[in-house]
């Protein structure tokens, strides 16, 4: 709520965007999932329904490990088969 809205598509590096709104995490932590696009997913993305994606995720945390800010990218991951 601190920082404005970013375009969707904007590369930016969430402890840049921290940086530059005077923020200084403690600690930032990543996670990769994968996933298959909904059908309001692939109109977002402008995808076929069930494309697999890639999702990560960074969240920066503060010094007593509270989450301070979260950012969110999803991928279109080509040719990305699921095995069981």
């Amino acid at each position: 709520a601190l920082i404005p809205a970013l375009p969707e598509d904007a590369p930016i590096d969430l402890a840049d965007l921290l940086a530059d709104a005077g923020l200084a995490p403690a600690s930032i932590s990543e996670s990769l999932t994968a996933t298959l696009t909904s059908m309001s997913d692939s109109v977002a993305l402008s995808c076929d329904r069930y494309t697999a994606l890639l999702v990560l995720t960074r969240t920066a945390h503060d010094a007593e490990g509270r989450a301070i800010a979260r950012q969110t990218l999803r991928m279109i991951a080509e040719g990305l088969t699921y095995g069981a």
